[in-house]
């Protein structure tokens, strides 16, 4: 389970980090 919370929180990071890319701001 901690494995899993901690691969998400950075599949969620990645994801915030691509799509202020695409907004073409720096959240």
């Amino acid at each position: 389970a901690r494995k899993r919370s901690r691969l998400t929180k950075q599949l969620n990071a990645a994801k915030a980090k691509a799509a202020g890319k695409g907004a073409g701001t720096t959240a």
